[in-house]
């Protein structure tokens, strides 16, 4: 089962790339909002997602432990059964016992 953490607002979808006419250059405007950031945490396995929240606001290490302990941990069995191994990147709210007791137990 992999994990990771995404989020998206009005700065990450602006485009670094475009087309102008040849010879002039290509220019984008936009407003200086930050606008509202929408975060998303999915659990995908072979089977597919198993387990998805989709929030207004950021990751932090509180949401992603009640989201490990509701949604998550309920998904996982003991190995060596189906949905037996969490991959997750080295993020530093991944780091911690209480994340892996709870994915443990």
């Amino acid at each position: 089962v992999c994990i990771d953490e995404s989020a998206v607002n009005e700065r990450t979808a602006r485009r670094e790339r475009g087309y102008s006419e040849v010879n002039t250059r290509c220019v984008q405007r936009e407003l200086l909002a930050r606008g509202t950031t929408f975060s998303m945490l999915p659990a995908l396995s072979l089977d597919g997602i198993i387990a998805l929240d989709v929030f207004e606001g950021a990751v932090n290490r509180e949401r992603l432990l009640s989201w490990i302990f509701h949604e998550l941990g309920p998904e996982l069995n003991p190995y060596p059964g189906k949905h037996s191994v969490v991959i997750m990147d080295n993020c530093r709210t991944h780091h911690g016992d209480d994340i892996r007791h709870i994915i443990e137990d």
